[in-house]
């Protein structure tokens, strides 16, 4: 069973970084004001969809959850849930994937707990609301 305190300790202490102007640090890398930052909203509208992880022929994590984070004033802060096929796991470490017929994308994910249905990874994300502002800590936009 999986304990939302738990991901949120986890996760938050591996990727808890604000975002400050108009370039975004993503995985190292600064992403441009002209890529495609995702939201909340962005990743709720994949909620159940299937990801492949790196060269993978087949999907092997469904994102589950975009789980309220804490509140913090110009900070939108929010973990991202996946279960994993059961029987395999992934180490704490940047992960590429790509969603079914989208981008790809880097995030960082950690260990997040296993039930019978699989394993569970954490990605965290720490977003800027702040008027003119952007800026997101916890992925790459491929």
């Amino acid at each position: 069973m999986i304990h939302r305190r738990s991901v949120l300790k986890g996760a938050a202490s591996t990727v808890l970084v604000a975002g400050a102007g108009p370039v975004a640090f993503f995985s190292g890398r600064p992403v441009q004001a002209s890529e495609t930052v995702h939201s909340r909203a962005g990743f709720e509208a994949m909620l159940n969809q299937r990801f492949y992880v790196g060269n993978e022929a087949h999907p092997t994590l469904e994102l589950i959850e975009v789980a309220p984070g804490p509140v913090a004033p110009g900070l939108d802060q929010f973990p991202l849930i996946f279960r994993g096929t059961p029987g395999a796991e992934l180490d704490e470490a940047i992960h590429r994937l790509r969603p079914e017929g989208g981008n790809t994308l880097e995030l960082f994910l950690a260990p997040a707990g296993e039930d019978g249905q699989g394993f569970f990874v954490a990605a965290a994300f720490s977003m800027t609301t702040l008027p003119g502002a952007r800026g997101c800590a916890g992925a790459t936009v491929a």
